[in-house]
Parts: structure tokens; sequence; C-alpha cells
């Protein structure tokens, strides 16, 4: 990078190469010759303040254009690329998310912005990090688990929160994170029983137990995509036989044995299609928050006019 800049300032201060009065063509030599008017003399401190800070700025430049050559920006490696795309209208939902509970002043929601785009990198990176050691190979078993983007996203937002906004509106957000977390793990945990039931025909009873030892149990990772139980049939992440075969009989033993399991699902991420549908619903929020709140302003401008 230094090496670059280096070279941009060789090139910008070159010296300019002056062709001998001699070597000129008669006609090109003036009528009249010039007197050279006397260059005004700069204090050395002043000159050498003056040469800082062009330094200085082609220093900037050059750093601008070794991040761009370097792939040190977000988004240039070809599988950051990926999970950018992938997560971009998730980190809108989530930023909406805290704009739909805390209701931020315009600043506010200006620096929480800034930390959404810093919670969307974090993901990419750590998405990007977990697929290239996939590609490299891993032995069964070994998988790595990829991480939720929306816990990474939200993690960064709250602590945004509890830096830009009141505390009493940094509480609601944190209390309606973990509302949503108790409510996707319930949607994953109802699913998983059922998928079981289908594949297994439980009694009541059976429903039942396995409901409670996977709850007592319970991994995040097993419901991270809530959207692989609508599309995904042939899903069933890795449970623990300790949690489900005690409640089996020698049949359904069997069975489960025979049914093949997935590491945390899939290659990548999905979940655009319900995202989607989730910033609609919060966009759709909003609005009702905010009309009501317009409709009060405008109530206290005609009272106040005589």
């Amino acid at each position: 990078m230094k090496s670059f800049a280096v070279v941009l300032i060789g090139i910008l201060f070159v010296p300019q190469i002056v062709i001998a009065d001699d070597a000129k063509p008669a006609e090109d030599k003036p009528a009249v010759e010039k007197k050279a008017v006397p260059k005004a003399e700069v204090a050395p401190a002043v000159e050498a303040k003056q040469i800082l800070e062009v330094f200085e700025a082609f220093g900037a430049v050059a750093d601008v254009f070794a991040g761009a050559v370097g792939a040190e920006v977000v988004g240039a490696d070809p599988l950051e690329q990926q999970f950018l795309q992938q997560f971009r209208q998730l980190s809108k939902s989530e930023v909406n998310f805290v704009r739909t509970v805390c209701q931020p002043n315009a600043e506010q929601y200006k620096k929480i912005k800034a930390a959404g785009d810093a919670g969307l990198k974090v993901a990419v990176k750590k998405f990007a990090e977990v697929q290239k050691k996939m590609q490299q190979g891993v032995r069964a078993g070994q998988e790595p688990e990829w991480p939720d983007p929306r816990k990474l996203m939200s993690d960064v937002l709250l602590k945004s929160v509890k830096e830009t906004i009141s505390a009493e509106q940094a509480k609601r957000y944190e209390a309606e994170l973990e509302k949503r977390a108790a409510a996707r793990k319930r949607a994953a945990l109802l699913n998983l029983v059922a998928k079981l039931d289908k594949d297994l025909v439980l009694t009541a009873d059976q429903r039942g137990q396995l409901s409670e030892a996977l709850n007592s149990n319970w991994r995040d990772t097993w419901g991270q995509q809530l959207e692989v139980f609508m599309y995904g049939d042939t899903y069933m992440p890795v449970l623990p036989d300790a949690q489900v075969l005690p409640t089996l009989t020698e049949k359904q033993k069997q069975i489960w044995n025979g049914i093949p399991k997935q590491h945390n699902q899939i290659w990548g991420w999905a979940g655009g299609g319900f995202v989607q549908q989730v910033m609609e619903v919060e966009e759709a929020v909003a609005a009702e928050v905010v009309k009501p709140a317009e409709a009060e302003k405008a109530d206290e401008k005609k009272e106040e006019k005589p």
C-alpha cells in the first residue's frame, strides 16, 4: 500500500523536461523577452507544512486505491459478494425493527443505520469464513456451524442502541429481541416435533415427552432457518439420540436410525422470502405507529391557533 503511494506521488511530482532555448525552433522564440518575475518568498516552516499536507492527501488517495485493489472492502471477495446480496435485505429488516420498536429521532436513526451497516459486514465476513472452510473439505461430524446472521446483526445494533438512545428505549428493544427469539424457538420446536410425528407416527404422550426433552436441551441451530420446514420436507437436523431414543419404541428407533440427518442445513443461508414478508409487516406497523403521532401534532397546532 505504501509502495503504491510512493509510485503515485513519484508520477505526479516527476520533473518536467525543459527544452533549452537553443534547441527550440527560431519561430517559437518570443519577439520580446519577458523578465523573470521574482518568486514570492515563503517561510521554511510554512513551506514544510504545505509539502506535508500534499503528501498526506496523496497517501489517503493511495489507501483508497490499495484497499480496492487489495480486496479489503466487504463484498470484493466473490464469497462475500454472495452473502452481501443475501443479507442486505435482512439488514434493512433489522434496522427497521429497531426503528419500529424504539422510534429514534433523525440523528439517532442515522447512528443506528450506520451500526446496521457494520452488523451487515460482520455477518458477511463470518459466513464467508465458514464457507471457505466447507470448500476446503471437512470430515463427517466435524462440519462448522453456520452462525445466525440475524443474531450477529442484532448484537451490533443492540450495542449501538444502548449508546445512542435512552435506557428505557434500549430495554424495550432488548425485550422485543427476547420475545422474538422465544417465538422462533417455539415455532421451530413445534415444526420439529411435527416432522418427527410424520416420520415415526408418535402417540400424544410421545409428542409431549419429545417436546419437553428438546425444549430443555435446545440448540438455536436446530431452528435457525424456519423456511426449511416449509420447503425442505426431507430436512432433519442432527438431534441427540439421548433426547429422542428413550421416547421411542423399538420399531420407531429403527426408523429414526435410518433418517438422514443434516448439520445446520444447507450451503449458506436462505430466507429472502421470509425476510421480505417480515419487512412488509414491520413497515406497515411502523406506519400505523407514525400516523397517530402525526395526527396528534396536527391537532395540537390547530388548538394553538386563535
